[in-house]
């Protein structure tokens, strides 16, 4: 999984996946501040890594996107607009109401700095 280093427990952001004109591309963050590096807790990587290790099971490693750490069942990448409605369709389901991806972004970094880990490097 590329971006992620288990010896310093960080995480690279280097690249955004969008859509332009109706296909998926990846490309470098809007910014030079989005490119940033992310200290993560020790439960955290090893389930990164537990992840990782999972999608090779069970996808054809030849078809991994390495560069991405969440993918379909194929190993291609998450189309935006299907984790939007997959992810709200969820969060109705639980009773949670109307919740966007983009705000577990700011969830998982209180929930770190509560448990002390200094977000940037």
């Amino acid at each position: 999984m590329e971006g992620l280093d288990e010896l310093s427990g960080t995480v690279s952001i280097r690249r955004q996946l969008k859509r332009e004109g109706g296909v998926l591309v990846t490309s470098d963050t809007k910014t030079a501040r989005s490119r940033r590096s992310v200290n993560l807790p020790a439960r955290m990587v090893a389930t990164l890594v537990n992840h990782k290790q999972f999608k090779v099971e069970q996808i054809d490693s030849s078809r991994l996107p390495t560069e991405f750490v969440f993918t379909s069942s194929v190993g291609t990448p998450l189309d935006p607009r299907n984790l939007n409605r997959e992810f709200h369709d969820i969060c109705e389901k639980a009773g949670l109401g109307h919740w966007h991806p983009h705000e577990l972004r700011h969830s998982a970094a209180s929930l770190m700095l509560a448990e002390g880990v200094k977000l940037q490097s």
